[in-house]
């Protein structure tokens, strides 16, 4: 069932509807979050005020842009406000949790390894790398959720390849 039908029926009263919509997103929501904020507790009140707000705003429609941009948009939103209260204001220490992609094409055994070179990578481009990678965003997407052109989405997205692929080889050599 896709999104535009669960959530007309949640708009109905049917509440395995909100269920399931929830289940849909909750694992990759989260981890996307924990990604920002980089503290577990912090992470689930920002995940449970999303869909808070999922259930405020039911009145939307979502012609225009998807549902799974729009939650991850007020998630992003409400993380990065969450990181101004408590000083942190980018997105450094938040890639220590990263959980990696089954889908990705850039593939790296050691999950460490994977951490510490992501943790080169500028805030800017890494967010951009972890919508289209580990969340499998379109670069429509991700411009719509990060409030950018399409072009500086491709740009950083680009850019950050290359600077992974220079750091993967550098930390080849260095382990032989």
């Amino acid at each position: 069932m896709d999104d535009k039908q669960l959530l007309d029926k949640i708009r109905s009263g049917q509440i395995s509807a909100f269920d399931a919509l929830y289940a849909k997103y909750s694992r990759s929501l989260m981890r996307y979050i924990l990604h920002i904020v980089h503290d577990q507790a912090s992470a689930e009140d920002i995940f449970h005020e999303a869909f808070i707000r999922v259930i405020k705003n039911l009145n939307l429609e979502f012609d225009r842009a998807k549902f799974s941009t729009w939650l991850f948009k007020v998630a992003r939103n409400l993380a990065i406000s969450s990181l101004r209260k408590n000083s942190r204001t980018d997105l450094d220490d938040a890639m220590d949790q990263y959980p990696g992609s089954s889908g990705s094409p850039i593939r790296i055994e050691d999950h460490e390894i994977i951490v510490e070179i992501l943790k080169q990578i500028s805030p800017a481009k890494r967010e951009v790398f972890v919508l289209k990678q580990t969340q499998g965003f379109s670069y429509d997407e991700i411009a719509q959720i990060l409030e950018l052109p399409v072009g500086t989405v491709r740009s950083r997205l680009h850019a950050c390849v290359k600077e992974l692929q220079q750091l993967v080889k550098e930390q080849a050599n260095e382990l032989q």
